[in-house]
């Protein structure tokens, strides 16, 4: 069995051991995104990660859009909104892809 720490860090604690400063800005956005993905849970919509590698892009979509829709984020991916294969495709292709 592991060991669990109950301990929860402040982002001070955090930024005291992360030097570098690209590393706390990934530490930093990928906490908001948490953040951002616990109250869109709440509002009762739908989140999407890009599945892009070293993307790090929320998208909140219409529960609608999920059955035929090219998902774009910011940074110009395009993916399948119901499989989240990288790269755009027919709904029918998901089994396929």
């Amino acid at each position: 069995m592991g060991v669990k720490c109950s301990k929860i860090f402040t982002d001070d604690e955090v930024r005291y051991f992360i030097t570098d400063e690209k590393i706390w800005e990934k530490y930093a956005k990928f906490k908001n995104n948490q953040i951002t993905q616990m109250k869109v849970t709440k509002m009762g919509k739908n989140y999407v990660n890009c599945p892009h590698p070293d993307c790090e892009e929320i998208m909140i979509v219409e529960h609608a859009l999920f059955d035929d829709f090219c998902l774009e984020c910011e940074c110009g991916h395009q993916f399948c909104a119901r499989c989240k294969n990288i790269g755009w495709h027919r709904i029918e292709e998901c089994k396929k892809v």
